[in-house]
């Protein structure tokens, strides 16, 4: 053991045993010789390791955390008195580390470096008070604060217990339990090491619906749970009754309190079960927020097994889609443009999304596609057109009437050709060249059989862009196309708009890079532009498989539109053959786990909800661990799609 001391010594003094999970206890223990905290810390990595062997995988393939509700009634049963813990027992932050509530601090109060210099107040108000066992509170904590960076005193205590105040939220497994102690009329109590009164403490609680029946914390009593004396102190204060306490460091709460006789029961710290799955992304201030959030909802004892397909959309497209959002929302603003419209099917759900974060009501989603928009393509962009219509079918197995009709085109095939072509000739590539000569010959037929189809959409747009200054038009990607032809047709009939477009990501061409050089198109997460951006080296990987990364992500239950017609001056969609029945359960699993996590991440962060900025990289990160950690075509093995959608017609 002394040689092991001895390593861990070096290690500590050096700097490189990084204390991301121990750091509170490192903050505690500061004035406590080297030797004794590396001893601490090993105590506590056992205790991890023990509480990690005890957990199932809980992958995208997983479920959720559980434990034996029947044993903890029972505990509860035998005892008069039920005891819990407070911070990461009863009560849960949305971070992955208790430290980390300081950014938040630092963010309201704009101090520089203040989350490094909160922690140094601490260990040096521990180290140099004359209170019983260092057991300091935050007005202590904030006398030593103002000596490294003046502040006020009294205005940085009342922030910090109203930070905790805001943030904090019901661990939903404890409510459980503390109801069922409730329920059985037990004396409740709450027990804490913490620098925060008790008083503040009660109205955490009560906030959270815990109403206990006493509360004791170590820096109003000056003694601590870690050498069982606050626990003695208890049981002083309640005479010899039987007491089963809660909570969730093996350490303090279980050894500690079964040394004076307390039953106990272990549960498990959500952010240290968390943190194996989650330390790449857990070490910045929006990744240990969306770390914490992720943590207390799979690994509280409530979240119940989920398809992979809600993990997916959970673990992932939340964070993806928000992240999106407010990107969308800064360009807005610094567009200054008046309308965003989101294009369907793909963009349905992040409309959804960025509706619930900014409550928009002037912003659209326009039910489209490119075989929708052929009509006026073939006026505008006639080569376009050809490409969109039919050199993408070309192999598909069809003839040249079935392609016809898979683009809204009635027309007599044998006479439009004068028989250089029949209806029943397969469509491929050796006779592709023969077949897009006699189209260029017979393109005011073409647009005379578009004339009706022409008509509607033409009435169809001008509803969406008519009496709009600027516009952003938004898709998921990869070309841009649909975007840009929409432009193009305004800009040719003339309507004084201006169009730009935003996209997730954009694919490496020449015109591509085109677009995005001349700002017609903004990207996300990767553009052609921006070859040393970060998340440029999952680009190849993002685009290639698109469908399997983005695509099943974002499609919608809705069948795709092929064009309209008008019924009683109503323009209605109209859709291709409806999507399979596992399908929409597929798009509705992904689809209800990003729309979870977003209401999750806005209730728990409240007002920070709409100032925090998810970076890219953040975002850039996570979509590199899906990749590398699941198998996204096990994950839709079996989602079917038809010729004519494969590639968002």
């Amino acid at each position: 053991m002394g040689l092991i001391l001895s390593v861990w010594e070096k290690l500590f003094v050096s700097g490189r045993y990084k204390r991301k999970q121990y750091e509170k206890n490192a903050v505690y223990h500061q004035d406590r010789s080297i030797r004794t905290l590396c001893s601490m810390v090993l105590s506590q990595l056992k205790a991890d390791y023990d509480a990690k062997i005890s957990l199932k995988s809980n992958d995208i393939f997983g479920g959720g955390l559980r434990y034996p509700v029947k044993q903890i009634y029972n505990l509860i049963d035998e005892c008069e008195i039920v005891s819990f813990d407070v911070f990461d027992t009863m009560i849960f932050r949305p971070v992955a580390r208790p430290t980390d509530i300081f950014w938040f601090l630092e963010f309201d109060n704009h101090i520089f470096d203040f989350k490094r210099l909160r922690i140094q107040a601490e260990i040096l108000a521990r180290k140099y008070t004359n209170k019983p066992n260092a057991e300091i509170n935050l007005r202590d904590i904030y006398t030593q604060f103002d000596k490294l960076h003046s502040c006020s005193i009294d205005q940085m205590v009342k922030a910090e217990e109203d930070i905790e105040k805001k943030l904090a939220f019901a661990n939903p497994f404890i409510l459980e339990i503390y109801k069922y102690a409730k329920l059985k009329n037990k004396k409740i109590i709450a027990v804490s090491d913490m620098y925060i009164s008790s008083d503040v403490i009660k109205s955490i609680l009560e906030s959270s619906h815990y109403y206990v029946d006493d509360i004791f914390v170590s820096c109003d009593i000056g003694c601590n749970k870690r050498d069982s004396a606050l626990q003695k102190y208890v049981s002083d204060k309640m005479g010899s009754r039987k007491v089963v306490h809660i909570g969730d460091n093996l350490k303090n709460d279980i050894k500690a309190s079964e040394k004076v006789g307390w039953k106990t029961f272990h549960i498990k710290n959500i952010n240290i079960l968390g943190h194996k799955e989650r330390a790449f992304i857990d070490d910045t201030f929006e990744g240990s927020l969306y770390a914490g959030i992720i943590n207390s909802a799979l690994y509280s004892g409530c979240f119940g097994k989920k398809s992979p397909q809600y993990m997916y959309g959970y673990l992932y497209g939340g964070l993806l889609t928000l992240g999106f959002c407010q990107w969308l929302q800064e360009l807005k603003r610094n567009t200054n443009a008046d309308h965003i419209i989101f294009l369907g099917r793909d963009c349905k759900v992040i409309k959804e999304i960025y509706d619930r974060m900014y409550n928009s009501n002037e912003d659209s989603y326009m039910e489209i596609s490119r075989t929708a928009i052929l009509p006026i393509l073939a006026d505008v962009a006639y080569d376009n057109f050809l490409l969109e219509a039919f050199e993408r079918r070309i192999n598909s197995g069809k003839t040249i009437s079935e392609a016809f009709e898979s683009v809204g085109i009635k027309v007599d095939i044998n006479v439009l050709f004068e028989g250089k072509i029949g209806a029943d000739d397969l469509l491929d590539r050796g006779m592709y060249g023969r077949f897009k000569q006699l189209m260029y010959e017979k393109r005011d037929d073409i647009i005379l059989a578009y004339k009706e189809k022409y008509s509607i959409l033409k009435e169809f747009l001008d509803s969406y862009f008519k009496d709009k200054e600027k516009v952003i038009v938004v898709d998921l990607g990869w070309r841009g196309s649909t975007i840009l032809y929409l432009r193009d047709y305004l800009k040719k009939k003339a309507y004084d708009i201006e169009v730009g477009g935003a996209m997730m990501g954009m694919a490496d061409t020449e015109s591509s890079y085109v677009s995005s050089a001349s700002k017609d198109m903004n990207n996300y997460l990767f553009s052609p532009l921006d070859k040393k951006r970060a998340c440029v080296k999952n680009k190849e990987i993002c685009y290639d498989n698109s469908r399997f990364m983005f695509e099943y992500m974002y499609t919608s239950t809705d069948n795709s539109v092929i064009g309209y017609v008008k019924s009683d001056d109503i323009i209605i969609p109209v859709r291709e053959k409806k999507n399979t029945s596992k399908n929409i359960r597929y798009i509705k699993s992904v689809h209800k786990g990003i729309i979870d996590f977003v209401q999750r991440y806005k209730k728990l962060t409240g007002e920070y909800a709409s100032r925090l900025f998810i970076d890219q990289s953040l975002v850039n990160e996570l979509i590199g661990h899906c990749l590398e950690k699941n198998s996204i075509e096990e994950l839709f093995s079996g989602f079917e799609e038809s010729a004519d959608t494969t590639h968002g017609y």
